[in-house]
């Protein structure tokens, strides 16, 4: 009887060396792959963007003047793919938010209408509410300039104030809709003349 027991455990012990192996090594392959940030170049404009990891996904909603998504559950990453198909969709929905604010100017949709393209992109995927959304955070290539020293591929860009060269928008993949394209507030005047 103790020698039907031992070579079953053995055997036991074997395919759990293995499986635990194998699932070791599909985590850790997850884990690099998520751990590295993306970059990609966007085809319709000279602008670039770049698809943060997890880690750094959590970081890019830590805006200091605009608001973003609250009760984020979880992060994943976006395939770019799942970018472009948002891109596609981006200058439409945008041009036609300003149509719906009066409070911004024609010489502002204009402005904006040229300047679109000197924005660069980050993105970041989370769960809220069990809807996988893509939050985009913009932000104008003078902020470059500004801040040469600045990684934008590697850390996210979170300016307090900056006005229009600064703003975020979050994308529905399922619904394929966007909400919430929010500026970041204008520098406020600290002294009256």
């Amino acid at each position: 009887m103790n020698r039907q027991i031992i070579p079953t455990i053995m055997t036991n012990l074997n395919y759990s060396s293995l499986l635990i192996a194998f699932l070791l090594c599909i985590w850790n392959s997850i884990a690099v792959n998520a751990s590295e940030n993306r970059s990609l170049k966007l085809e319709q404009y000279d602008s670039y963007g770049v698809i943060f990891s997890n880690e750094k996904a959590y970081h890019i909603l830590n805006q200091c003047s605009r608001m973003t998504p609250k009760m984020v559950k979880s992060y994943w990453v976006p395939s770019k793919e799942e970018v472009a198909k948002l891109e596609e969709k981006f200058d439409d929905f945008f041009y036609d938010s300003f149509k719906m604010e009066k409070r911004h100017s024609n010489k502002m949709k204009d402005f904006m209408r040229v300047y679109l393209p000197n924005y660069y992109r980050q993105y970041a995927g989370i769960i809220v509410n069990s809807r996988k959304i893509i939050y985009v955070n913009f932000f104008h290539k003078k902020h470059l300039k500004n801040f040469p020293d600045v990684n934008w591929v590697e850390e996210p860009i979170t300016p307090c104030y900056g006005g229009y060269l600064y703003f975020g928008v979050e994308y529905d993949l399922y619904q394929r809709k966007f909400y919430n394209l929010i500026f970041n507030e204008h520098f406020p005047k600290l002294f009256s003349q």
